[in-house]
């Protein structure tokens, strides 16, 4: 057996493996990327109103963001992952597998993510810069969707909301 030595003192981290990191920003490209065509799916559908052309959409635009949801759980769970994109990929994660939160408090994740953004666009380091890009192009992208959210949320509480002129003929 052959010991082997290691020449990093003890109580000093080693310095994260750069490959590692670069395809785990990469994985979170492709990730926002899917994010922005679950969205495009899902305004697809919103406007397709029964068109028979557009019949399979509803399917590929479920199994689309059933895969944003698979990519960004990819990058939470694994242990390869930089931090703030672990952080980003549970607030982008925590909006799209909504269990019944308000709408309104959804608002706090888009911002979370451009508050993480700020420090990191100010960073000499250039893999730094792009992962504040990113973050802020998710950030976007949340935005869109708890405006959706809150939009139909408005709209069913309106639908249930009785005018007073109903309330007097009941």
């Amino acid at each position: 057996m052959t010991a082997k030595f290691t020449t990093t003192p003890f109580g000093v981290f080693k310095t994260p493996n750069a490959p590692s990191s670069l395809t785990r920003l990469r994985d979170f490209v492709a990730a926002v990327a899917l994010l922005a065509g679950s969205i495009e799916a899902n305004a697809l559908v919103a406007g397709s109103s029964g068109d028979p052309a557009m019949s399979g959409l509803d399917t590929d635009a479920a199994d689309t963001h059933a895969l944003c949801e698979t990519a960004f759980e990819r990058i939470a769970a694994s242990d390869a992952t930089p931090v703030d994109l672990a952080i980003a990929a549970d607030h982008i994660l925590a909006v799209l597998v909504n269990h019944g939160e308000a709408p309104h408090n959804l608002a706090a994740h888009p911002l979370a993510l451009v508050r993480m953004a700020r420090p990191l666009a100010r960073s000499p380091l250039r893999v730094k810069r792009i992962t504040a890009a990113l973050l802020g192009e998710a950030a976007r992208l949340l935005s869109v969707i708890v405006e959706d959210a809150i939009a139909e949320a408005e709209a069913a509480q309106a639908d249930h909301t009785l005018s007073i002129h109903e309330i007097i003929a009941l």
